[in-house]
Order: structure tokens, then C-alpha cells, then sequence
């Protein structure tokens, strides 16, 4: 997180100090036009790379599915009961480097929550929603709307970081995973 001043220089003093932790700074700010904060601000993930693939077309927020249960009754009757469709979606990231997929301390990693597990153990496992911006230049959705929100699928909320795979056994440092969400409603 970066503040930039446009009249010079300024202060920042923090009056709710769990903000300031969320936004990766320590301490008040003075003396400068610019801050940026010596942590990566909690529950985001920002990747060194881009989204490699996406299950549904890259204009659609994901692939049309269903809450339906479907049973059959020892006597070969069928139940169906379903309510909703939803959009799901799933995500392959690649090339991910260690300081954007571990804890700091492995792979060189220097600010705190920058990896992928303080955003799954944040965010995803306990059902938190987030926001995906399928452009990185822009914050709005292809169409110009919001960006599209999600929660982390069933499949990533319980194998968590065991999607997570070596890219290639002669690229140690990199890393490759899958990650399936639900589309968020209210």
C-alpha cells in the first residue's frame, strides 16, 4: 500500500491501529510526500504473475452451474431439489514464486502476508469473500462493472495448500496451482 501526497509532504497519524496493521504499516508517518507500508496490506494476494487460464470465457464472471441434489429412492424414484444457478470458476495460476506462495522466511520472502497461505489461512478457509479483477490494469469487471466476487470453492477450502505444485522439477523456485471459487451472493 502506497500514500502519495500532492502537495508535498504530510502526516499520517493512525487513530485505529488494527487499519494501519491491515495496510502493512507499523507506525505514524511524517516527513515525507510518499509512504509505502512494510507489509503488503492482509487478506489480498497480489501474484508476481497473471491468472495462465480461466475455466469460463475471460468476459463471464464463470460456468453456469447448480445447487441440485438429485436422489433416488430405493423404490427407483428420483428427487431432484435445487434452488439457484450460480457461476463458478476455477483459476490456474503458474510460474508463482516462492516469496508469492510461502510464509516470510522461505524462498527469500520479506513482507508479511504476500504469500498465498496467509491469503488462503485469511480468506479462503474460513469462507471470507474476495474480489478478482480478471484485467490487473483495471479495477472493474471486462463489461465495466463491478469486479466479480467469489468465495474459495470446496476443493481449495479443504486441500488448501496441497494445490499447490512444483512447475517443473528442474524449476524448484516456481509453483503451479488451481484454484476453483463460488460466486459470492448476498
Amino acid at each position: 500500500m502506497t500514500f502519495a501526497g500532492s502537495g508535498g509532504n504530510f502526516t499520517v497519524t493512525w487513530t485505529d491501529t488494527a487499519l494501519r496493521d491491515l495496510l502493512g504499516f507499523t507506525g505514524n508517518l511524517a516527513g515525507a510526500a510518499t509512504y509505502t507500508g512494510t507489509n503488503q496490506a492482509r487478506y489480498n494476494w497480489y501474484p508476481n504473475t497473471g491468472v495462465a487460464t480461466i475455466a469460463a470465457h475471460p468476459d463471464r464472471r464463470g460456468l453456469s452451474s447448480s445447487d441440485a441434489t438429485v436422489r433416488r429412492a430405493p423404490s427407483g424414484r428420483v428427487i431432484t431439489t435445487a434452488y439457484d444457478e450460480y457461476e463458478d470458476n476455477e483459476f490456474e495460476f503458474r510460474w508463482v514464486e516462492d516469496e508469492y506462495a510461502f510464509p516470510v522466511g522461505f524462498g527469500g520472502t520479506t513482507l508479511t502476508y504476500r504469500d498465498f497461505e496467509a491469503f488462503w489461512r485469511d480468506v479462503l478457509r474460513i469462507g471470507q469473500r474476495f474480489r478478482f479483477y480478471p484485467d490487473r490494469t483495471v479495477e472493474t469487471a471486462p463489461a465495466g462493472g463491478a469486479p466479480w466476487e467469489y468465495v474459495g470453492g470446496e476443493k481449495i477450502c479443504q486441500d488448501g495448500m496441497q494445490k499447490f505444485k512444483q512447475e517443473r522439477d528442474d524449476y524448484e523456485r516456481y509453483w503451479r496451482f488451481i484454484l476453483d471459487v463460488m460466486q459470492y451472493r448476498t
